[in-house]
């Protein structure tokens, strides 16, 4: 910058390179940066520590990152739990679980010197461990966090329960994630609501399907309102599946519920056409202009032939000048 442009990087320009090289593991290369930010008139911020923290033990070295604190307190700034956060996630990134594991504890020990407040580990602390743990495919570790949480008084959210859940899912531990929340919700930190509809997505990124169907017809059952993501998902994936007619017939449950995604209605319209479910295809045609449903573009140009092909010409207009709205309001 300054032989090219005749002007010095300022400090957010060199937080955002030294995120890059965070991203990219190049700890020693963040280091180098770090270095240069003074002589060019830049003083660093917790911003640019943390950035090169990060790097640092996402390449594996967490003492040249524990080396930092000293240049940080000179520069005016105090250590704090994102520092620490971003060291941890750093180990993770590195494949080294054990370590991260071990500044956890030291996190939560408030010892080596660690601020007895600011450095307390919080929820995004203790998540960005579980998931290299459940990575790893070690779920017992991942699962004795959270009780060390509650004993340090932080209570989990949606995301670290998400988290949990994909992990035991995918290590084929479904009733374990049932156990998981029976446990969280009886604690009463997370709704029912929130947990079983989780999990429902989690069923259908490990290809669940039938699970995840009569799970979200027996939350129904017992009135545990399903969340907007785990209907759409499921009509989403049971299209993808081919499964055409029985996605359809999720719609009206969604609409009971709450709403479907454009994107579904779309899905649905192309996917009844083409496979010549043309009844049904009218059908939720005349919702969608009822509704006043913007349709994606590429997913009606076949379904509008098809209903014009039936003599549904008017309805063809109507779902076409609803698709050209869309492209006016982009």
């Amino acid at each position: 910058m300054p032989a090219h442009f005749a002007c010095r990087p300022d400090t957010p320009a060199f937080n955002a390179v030294l995120s890059l090289l965070a991203d990219a593991r190049r700890g020693p290369a963040a280091a180098a940066l770090l270095d240069d930010m003074a002589p060019l008139g830049a003083r660093p911020n917790l911003a640019s520590f943390v950035a090169a923290a990060r790097a640092l033990c996402a390449a594996g070295d967490l003492p040249a990152a524990l080396a930092l604190l000293p240049r940080l307190r000179a520069h005016g700034c105090a250590p704090t739990v994102v520092l620490y956060t971003a060291m941890l996630d750093g180990l993770c990134a590195s494949g080294d679980p054990d370590g991260a594991a071990k500044l956890l504890a030291q996190m939560e020990q408030q010892d080596e010197g660690l601020p007895s407040s600011v450095c307390a580990p919080n929820v995004v602390t203790y998540t960005c461990l579980i998931k290299c743990l459940c990575e790893n495919n070690r779920l017992q570790e991942a699962l004795a966090l959270l009780d060390r949480m509650g004993k340090c008084g932080v209570l989990p959210n949606q995301v670290l329960i998400r988290t949990l859940l994909n992990g035991l899912c995918a290590g084929g531990r479904v009733d374990g994630a049932y156990d998981l929340i029976k446990n969280v919700v009886g604690a009463g930190t997370i709704s029912s609501d929130s947990c079983y509809s989780l999990l429902v997505t989690c069923l259908i990124k490990i290809h669940s399907l039938d699970e995840a169907e009569g799970l979200l017809r027996k939350m129904i059952e017992k009135g545990i309102k399903p969340s907007g993501l785990a209907f759409n998902s499921l009509v989403r994936e049971l299209c993808r599946k081919g499964r055409i007619l029985d996605g359809y017939s999720w719609v009206e449950v969604v609409e009971e519920n709450g709403s479907a995604d454009s994107d579904v209605y779309s899905m649905l319209l192309k996917r009844l056409c083409e496979e010549g479910y043309v009844n049904e295809g009218t059908m939720l045609g005349r919702k969608i202009v009822e509704r006043n449903i913007h349709v994606e573009a590429d997913c009606v140009e076949h379904a509008v032939e098809v209903l014009r092909k039936v003599g549904e010409e008017e309805l063809a207009s109507n779902i076409l000048e609803l698709t050209e709205l869309q492209v006016v309001q982009f």
